[in-house]
């Protein structure tokens, strides 16, 4: 997870996070399952992740820096 950011929704939806992966790194399969699994999904036009689950973010991406703004 180095290399990874998680920050607050960028357009400002309370609880929601935004996963965002270097730009030449396209998370692994089992990650991007992991993601799904936990209800997050792929917003192309913004280029992240998007979802509520921030216990999971931090268990299954402990290296990732969190912007807190």
């Amino acid at each position: 997870s180095a290399g990874v950011t998680i920050r607050p929704d960028s357009r400002g939806r309370e609880g929601v996070i935004e996963i965002h992966f270097p730009d030449t790194a396209k998370p692994s399969a089992e990650t991007r399952k992991g993601l799904k699994d936990h209800d997050f999904a792929w917003a192309g036009r913004d280029h992240c992740w998007r979802g509520r689950d921030v216990d999971y973010a931090r268990q299954a991406l402990p290296d990732a820096r969190w912007e807190v703004v």
